[in-house]
């Protein structure tokens, strides 16, 4: 090789080299490259400017001395760390960094192996800084708690609304949301649908805020006339609320609670699994709270009674799981209609 073609290979070498250091340079994510003994060897400026040092400054340390241990705020031995688990065998590790200097920020790192002992490095770490987008999500979660809440509350005040035309039946929404909670509960649902459920049966008789109070309290049998005019509360229920953007199917559950498996319920008829499951689970909470209390016209047929209906109607008027979960935390002593849950689940 002549010494133009030398000088002309060493001017093309720091050309791309230039590019290269341009490049990693203009990357807003932290790099930087580190050997077996987890010491610095190069970093970008963008890793040097979260630690608010130079570049210069950083070289030849030990990473975890500079950033100490932790991953999603617990602390760590060097060894449980992604970065320290690279090696060989285990080429490529990603886990979530939190760094406390003036402020602590949360980063998201990516640590590959590769094989360049030769040039003084075998691993290559990325670190994004993923603090602001965690901060949003807090706030978000803090948005969607705080809505939930007032949703909570708004429902009750809607039930309350609809048991003061009705005085007596008082609480006979509340007392249902309980024992739906409790079956839920029981049958092994989660706590998001669980909730669903007892939100859903606080209002599952919303409907009956157009009836006329006259006949939700006369003290003595209703006229075929009266009674379809009760019934009707289930389709006005589902009117009310279906335009409402629940994340649970409440305007169903008022619709379907007084649907029974093999059809012959109301309003539509429906059958077995065209029925929804919180629905399945009001219906037999709306049913034993019914019959175990008063009402205008008739006194309460008590619990034994109206464990005994559903006992007996389990599998064709009423769900399978949702009868045996009532049965048992009654027969177990874990709840009761007059103090819910007894026992914290």
């Amino acid at each position: 090789m002549t010494p133009e073609e030398t000088d002309n290979l060493i001017g093309h070498l720091r050309l791309t080299l230039g590019k290269m250091e341009a490049s990693l340079d203009s990357i807003t994510e932290g790099l930087i490259w580190i050997n077996e003994d987890d010491r610095i060897q190069w970093c970008d400026n963008a890793f040097a400017r979260m630690l608010g040092q130079p570049p210069i400054q950083l070289l030849g340390k030990d990473l975890f001395d500079i950033m100490p241990l932790a991953l999603k705020g617990a602390s760590l031995e060097r060894g449980e760390h992604p970065v320290s688990r690279v090696n060989k065998e285990c080429r490529q590790a990603i886990g979530q960094y939190e760094y406390t200097n003036e402020h602590t920020r949360t980063f998201e790192t990516s640590a590959s192996y590769v094989d360049l002992q030769s040039a003084g490095f075998s691993k290559v770490v990325v670190f994004h800084d993923i603090t602001q987008q965690k901060q949003a999500f807090g706030m978000l979660e803090e948005s969607k708690s705080r809505l939930r809440s007032a949703l909570r509350g708004t429902v009750q005040v809607v039930s309350k609304a609809v048991e003061a035309r009705d005085p007596y039946t008082s609480g006979h929404q509340l007392r249902v949301s309980s024992l739906s909670r409790a079956i839920a509960q029981e049958m092994g649902w989660n706590d998001e649908q669980v909730e669903g459920v007892r939100l859903g049966a606080i209002v599952h008789d919303i409907g009956k805020i157009q009836v006329p109070a006259e006949i939700l309290s006369k003290p003595t049998k209703l006229t075929t006339a009266e009674y379809e005019l009760v019934r009707c509360h289930a389709e006005a229920g589902f009117e009310i609320l279906k335009d409402v953007e629940f994340p649970w199917p409440v305007a169903n559950i008022a619709y379907q609670h007084h649907e029974r498996l093999d059809g012959s319920g109301y309003p539509q008829g429906l059958k077995g699994d065209e029925i929804c499951p919180e629905a399945k689970i009001v219906a037999v909470a709306d049913v034993v709270e019914a019959m175990s209390s008063h009402r205008p016209y008739r006194a309460g047929l008590g619990l034994e009674v109206a464990l005994g209906e559903i006992a007996i109607n389990r599998g064709r008027f009423y769900d399978l799981a949702a009868v045996d979960a009532c049965l048992k935390i009654f027969k177990d002593g874990s709840y009761s209609l007059e103090g819910g849950l007894s026992v914290e689940r």
